[in-house]
Order: C-alpha cells, then sequence, then structure tokens
C-alpha cells in the first residue's frame, strides 16, 4: 500500500485495489489513536470505535490518494515533505507529541498525504467549475439583474460562533440597547470581492432579503457560526454588466463547483468502495459490508457531512 505508514507485515485484512493493509499496520494505528495521535488536520475526526477509526484513517486516505492519481493531480513525494516542515515550523511540540503517541514520521505522512490530494482535488473541482464562456455570464446577468445591484446593507453581526446552538444564544446581544463586544457593524454590498466561497455567497444573499430589524437564524461563515440583523436599507441602482462582470462570474463558479462537487462524491465512493475488500472483524466505513454512513473525515467531498456542500445555490 502506498505510504501506508506504520508497521509492515502480517496478515492481510484489506485491500484497496492492489493494496493490502494488514493487521499489525491496524494495530499500530489503533495503538496511536488509543495515546492521542492521528486526526490532527483539516477533515477532522473519524467516527466509530477505535479499530474502526483506524480503519477509516487507513481505507479513506488510501482512497484519497489513489483517486488523486486517477484524476491527474498525483501528490509528489516534495510536496509531503514541504508540508511536514511547514506543520513542524508551526507546532514545535509535533516532534514529542507524535512520539507519545507512537506515531512514526510515515504516519504524519500518510496522513499529511491524504490531506494534500484532498485539497489537490478540491483546486481541480475549482479549476473546472471556472470555465464559463462570455454567453453563459451575459444569460445569468439578465435571468438575474436583481442581484447585482449598487445598494447596501447595514447590518449587525456575531460571527465565529463554534456551533449554531452557540449562535442562537449570543442572537440577544443583537437587541440589546449596548451592543455586546462581539456585535460586528457592517457595511455590506454585493461586492465580488466579497463573494469567495459558497457560504459568503449565501450569507450576501440572506442579508439582502432579510427584513430589517429581524434577527436572523444562525447562518454558516468563514467556517464557524453567525448571526445578523440588518439596521438600514440603502437603495441602489443595477450595475451594468461590465461592471457587475466579475461578482457573475464568482456566482457561477461558485455554483457550478458545488454541482461539480456533489457528482464528483458520488463517482468518487462508488469507484473506491468497489474496490475494497475487508475480511470479518475489520470491517470499518469504506467496507463494502459496512451500512455505516460515511462521515465528514472518510469523505471530505460529502454534501450529506459538509455544510458548505448540502444545499444548492438556488436563484429566484
Amino acid at each position: 500500500m502506498v505510504g501506508c505508514g506504520g508497521v509492515a507485515g502480517g496478515t492481510t485484512v484489506v485491500h484497496v485495489g492492489e493494496d493490502a493493509i494488514t493487521k499489525a499496520t491496524v494495530e499500530h494505528w489503533v495503538s496511536v489513536i488509543k495515546r492521542g495521535g492521528a486526526f490532527s488536520g483539516p477533515r477532522g475526526e473519524a467516527g466509530g470505535d477505535i479499530t474502526q477509526r483506524a480503519l477509516a484513517l487507513l481505507i479513506t486516505s488510501n482512497w484519497l490518494v489513489r483517486e488523486g492519481a486517477h484524476q491527474g493531480v498525483p501528490v509528489r513525494d516534495a510536496e509531503v515533505e514541504q508540508a511536514l516542515r511547514e506543520r513542524e515550523r508551526e507546532d514545535p511540540e509535533l516532534g514529542a507529541q507524535r512520539r507519545a503517541a507512537g506515531q512514526t514520521v510515515a504516519d504524519l505522512k500518510l496522513e499529511l498525504r491524504a490531506e494534500l490530494a484532498a485539497e489537490a482535488l478540491r483546486k481541480k473541482l475549482a479549476r473546472r467549475a471556472e470555465r464559463i464562456g462570455p454567453q453563459e455570464l451575459v444569460a445569468f446577468y439578465d435571468a438575474h439583474r436583481s442581484l447585482f445591484g449598487t445598494g447596501m446593507r447595514v447590518t449587525d453581526l456575531i460571527e465565529g460562533q463554534e456551533s449554531a446552538a452557540a449562535a442562537a444564544a449570543a442572537a440577544p446581544q443583537l437587541d440589546s440597547e449596548e451592543a455586546g463586544s462581539e456585535v460586528i457593524h457592517e457595511h455590506v454590498t454585493r461586492a465580488a470581492m466579497f463573494m469567495r466561497s459558497p457560504e459568503k455567497v449565501k450569507v450576501v444573499d440572506q442579508i439582502f432579503t432579510a427584513r430589517p430589524g429581524v434577527v436572523s437564524r444562525p447562518v454558516l461563515l468563514n467556517k464557524s457560526w453567525a448571526v445578523f440583523v440588518v439596521r438600514k436599507v440603502i437603495p441602489g441602482r443595477t450595475m451594468p454588466f461590465g461592471q457587475a462582470r466579475a461578482e457573475v462570474l464568482t456566482r457561477l463558479a461558485v455554483a457550478r463547483e458545488l454541482a461539480l462537487a456533489r457528482s464528483f462524491d458520488r463517482s468518487y465512493t462508488a469507484r473506491w468502495k468497489a474496490r475494497t475488500s475487508c475480511r470479518a472483524g475489520f470491517v470499518g466505513p469504506g467496507c463494502p459490508q459496512s451500512t455505516q454512513p460515511l462521515g465528514a473525515y472518510e469523505d471530505p467531498f460529502s454534501p450529506r457531512e459538509h455544510a458548505l456542500l448540502a444545499e444548492p445555490m438556488s436563484y429566484s
């Protein structure tokens, strides 16, 4: 198995294509996870018992690395080495933590390689989404002129909350006479510079359709949760196409990237689950026998698990 990390040799308990994961490797990762190692990257943490978490790491890391190669964006050894150096520079305690958990350098490289593969795949989807012709831009602009106004919404905002419940609990600050330190005063426009991610596009649209004075429900913003209230509406005019072109392009790219990610997720998981086989006693997420749905860690492209991919963009 490419980049399997851990301990080589022993009885094979899982196959992903022609690659083998041994019992010894699974047991090694079970020990690492028990001691607090693994799951330190942006994919989050796998679910299930310790053995299932170890299997999820090994199986789906292999999936991502193999999919990157399949899609023509393989992760090079030099990229992994650079990522490791950056991680060590950002966290001077990384080496001590790794040794305390019983992790090898190869273990860290396995997780990093999978993270880099997921990022390479996301970038490829983004590049595909940006292939938009001039006729598509004009057609979208003509059909959705109301989205391209120069108006402004004066808005109070609380962001950076860990959960929807935390954002809802913070919302009363927006109604208090003396705004708390968490409240941010924003003059929101539909400027293209603000439209850099699906969640921001959604939040701007929600701000421009919200009733003034009514506190919103929790919304995703900058990968955390927020609530807002519109204080004042400043009317504007519809931007001409030349002025709105950058925003039209961003909106179409965002919508297309979401659609491509959902389509990619179906083909990606089907392809690799069909090439995975697991022995009894070593059945985890991704194994054909498993009825457990893939979570956010196991499937970084899942619209079910990742809120930013859960809802398609809709324009009226």
